[in-house]
């Protein structure tokens, strides 16, 4: 899925945003005004570890609305990665 603010990147099979607080911020207020309905998914190595071996899980998590990197190893896993 392509965001108006910034591209979504691969989090070891996991879909993610490298949002900064202000981009958030901005999305978040986008996306109520427009009244999309939906979920967010705070993406840390656990949810990693669970997608990468259950297809319903990693489908749940491609579609939410607003992946977000969440603690310092996924932060960190989006700086070497990408």
């Amino acid at each position: 899925m392509q965001f108006d603010h910034c591209d979504s990147l691969d989090l070891l099979g996991c879909r993610c945003l490298p949002l900064s607080r202000q981009t958030a911020r901005s999305l978040m207020t986008d996306l109520l005004l427009q009244r999309k309905k939906g979920f967010t998914c705070a993406i840390n190595m656990a949810k990693m570890c669970l997608a990468e071996g259950n297809v319903a899980f990693s489908k749940t998590v491609a579609e939410s609305i607003l992946p977000y990197p969440d603690g310092i190893g996924a932060v960190l896993a989006l700086k070497l990665l990408h």
